[in-house]
C-alpha cells in the first residue's frame, strides 16, 4: 500500500533520505542515562523502559532531579525541537515537489529522495536548494 505523503511520516522519511538530519542517536540517550543514573534509581526505580515511560517518570520528578540530569535532558529536548524544525523546513520547500513529482513513489529505503534526485531538472527552486545541499558518494 502506497504512504500518503502528507502522513507525518512523510517530512521525516524525506529528511532521513536527504540526509538532512538525524534522529538523537544511542549517545544522546546514553548520555541521559549515564547523567541521570542516580535519579532514575532514586524516582523510577520500578519503570519498564519503552514507551516514554523513563522520561515521564523524569519529568514527574522534574522539580527533583540532579542539575547534571536536567542539563542532559534540556540538551536532548533542544535535538527534538531542531529535528522538527528542520523536518517542517523540507516539507515546507518539497512538499509540493513530491506530491507532483513523487507522489507515487513508496516512502522508504531512499526511494523518495531518489525521485526528487532524479527530477532535479523539474524541482522548484526551493527544494532543489535542499536538495544540492546534500553530500552523496554518488555525486
Amino acid at each position: 500500500m502506497r504512504k500518503s505523503i502528507f502522513q507525518p511520516g512523510f517530512a521525516v522519511a524525506l529528511m532521513l533520505g536527504l540526509g538532512v538530519v538525524s534522529i538523537p542517536t544511542a549517545v544522546n540517550a546514553q548520555s541521559i542515562f549515564a547523567s541521570c543514573e542516580a535519579d532514575i534509581a532514586k524516582f523510577c526505580p520500578a519503570v519498564t523502559l519503552g514507551h516514554g515511560r523513563l522520561a515521564a517518570c523524569l519529568y514527574a520528578h522534574e522539580d527533583q532531579v540532579s542539575p547534571s540530569c536536567d542539563a542532559a535532558i534540556a540538551e536532548t529536548a533542544d535535538l527534538i525541537d531542531m529535528l522538527f524544525e528542520r523536518v517542517r523546513y523540507v516539507k515546507q520547500q518539497c512538499g509540493a515537489d513530491v506530491a507532483r513529482l513523487c507522489g507515487e513513489v513508496e516512502i522508504g529505503q531512499g526511494r523518495l529522495f531518489s525521485c526528487l534526485y532524479e527530477q532535479k531538472p523539474a524541482l522548484s527552486a526551493e527544494c532543489l536548494e535542499v536538495i544540492e545541499n546534500v553530500r552523496l558518494p554518488r555525486d
